[in-house]
């Protein structure tokens, strides 16, 4: 049975961060527009190979596009395409299921049943399933986090960001560090059984100093998981206007570089594994939605802007909450694009995303997809980036500096290598392609 992982953007905040570049709108007016919408999207889902026959009802526009389909004439959606060769006889299970966002803690815990109960109509989703829910702390209280358990969520991304108050400020986050550790609290004592805490290093202003309080103060809660993400400047934030107008200045390089090493060295000291770039997790507890990212296998994105992944297809829907209410009411999908990989597009992300994990790039798999040896396509490459160091587990240290280690057909980042990632990609990316 094939699995595949089920994402939901939820597009509303109360306020918008600086440096978030999600879709997103403050508008919380929308919110009963953006449910009818979405659930009507779940159904039309549940009918279209390879997720059909679940359901008992469907969209006319979905019906009378899978009957141009299954008549063999070019479909009126293009991306229905990407299920062409992909029926499997054996059906698919979800894997995960995750509210993203945007503050999907926004969401009512009536609205997440809901919202869970259309899912489980017509996707088959096993008793155990992963459901994650993001939250901010400004949105929680006891009662909340309760009520969201027994709607069905089992795992709460936390987006604490930092306990220092000047760095929250920075981000314009909209709580403070002391609602942040009472969030935690809440969710501890409703008994959600597996707590994500995110956590941004690289601040402006912030000092190695004060991300280590930040790392020792979320280690005191003995969270499940944690997540620790360098701040990106994306074009069009307000926080890139921000660096252009020089009203701000980013962190020096060799500081944030200090302070990932820090953070990662603390968390591995306190029992967690690190097995990805920015993520940690105590035994038993990793992600098992973005394992699926990094995996590069099948995910389903609903909601305005979420991208989906299927058969080495791509398409992602419409950014704008409106439209996506008007098309779905219209019984018309809300798909902005769409895009078969090319085999160059699938080597890069096979680089990108292998080179990620603890487990790093399957080189069989490789051999298997694209019927050439990696390490004869890359051999040059590999030389000038130093060789591969044959005795280090992947993201330990090596002891003669190499950025690579090969071990059982993978090839993983050393921990100098961590530091380094984008230009071991490009190089070894330039080499294949």
């Amino acid at each position: 049975m094939r699995n595949v992982a089920l994402y939901i953007h939820v597009p509303f905040c109360r306020h918008k961060c600086t440096y978030c570049d999600f879709y997103s709108i403050t508008d919380t007016s929308m919110l009963p527009h953006y449910m009818a919408a979405l659930l009507k999207e779940i159904e039309g889902y549940q009918q279209k190979p390879p997720f059909d026959g679940f359901s008992s009802s469907s969209l006319p526009e979905i019906r009378q596009q899978q009957q141009v389909f299954n008549d063999g004439e070019t479909a009126a959606s293009p991306f229905l395409a990407a299920f062409q060769t992909m029926l499997p006889d054996d059906g698919f299970s979800l894997s995960s299921i995750y509210f993203g966002g945007g503050t999907p803690s926004l969401l009512s815990h009536e609205q997440i049943f809901t919202i869970l109960r259309f899912i489980r109509q017509g996707f088959y989703a096993p008793q155990d399933i992963e459901i994650t829910l993001e939250a901010n702390p400004g949105t929680l209280s006891e009662p909340s986090a309760a009520l969201l358990l027994n709607a069905g969520i089992n795992r709460l991304s936390l987006g604490v960001q930092s306990f220092d108050n000047r760095d929250l400020s920075m981000l314009s986050r909209i709580h403070d560090a002391r609602q942040a550790a009472e969030s935690i609290h809440y969710l501890q004592r409703a008994n959600i059984p597996n707590i994500s805490i995110d956590l941004i290093y690289a601040v402006p202003c912030q000092t190695l100093d004060s991300w280590q309080q930040t790392v020792t103060q979320t280690l005191q809660f003995k969270p499940q998981h944690i997540s620790m993400y360098g701040l990106t400047y994306e074009p069009g934030t307000a926080l890139a206007r921000a660096v252009e107008l020089k009203q701000i200045k980013k962190c020096d390089e060799e500081l944030e570089r200090e302070m990932y090493l820090c953070g990662s060295e603390m968390l591995t000291a306190a029992g967690y594994e690190h097995y990805e770039i920015s993520n940690f997790a105590l035994p038993g507890y990793r992600s098992r939605h973005n394992q699926k990212y990094w995996d590069g296998t099948a995910y389903l994105g609903l909601g305005p802007s979420a991208h989906s992944h299927f058969n080495h297809f791509r398409w992602r829907n419409i950014d704008d909450v409106h439209a996506y209410h008007q098309r779905l009411n219209k019984d018309e999908w809300p798909v902005a694009e769409t895009e078969k990989l090319t085999t160059t597009q699938m080597k890069a992300e096979a680089i990108l995303l292998g080179l990620r994990r603890k487990e790093g790039l399957d080189l069989q798999m490789w051999r298997q997809i694209f019927t050439k040896d990696f390490y004869e396509l890359t051999g040059s490459a590999l030389e000038s980036l130093g060789g591969i160091d044959l005795d280090t587990s992947p993201f330990q240290p090596s002891q003669n500096g190499k950025l690579l280690t090969g071990i059982n057909h993978h090839l993983a980042l050393t921990r100098q290598g961590l530091l380094l990632y984008d230009y071991i990609c490009r190089e070894l990316y330039a080499a294949v392609a």
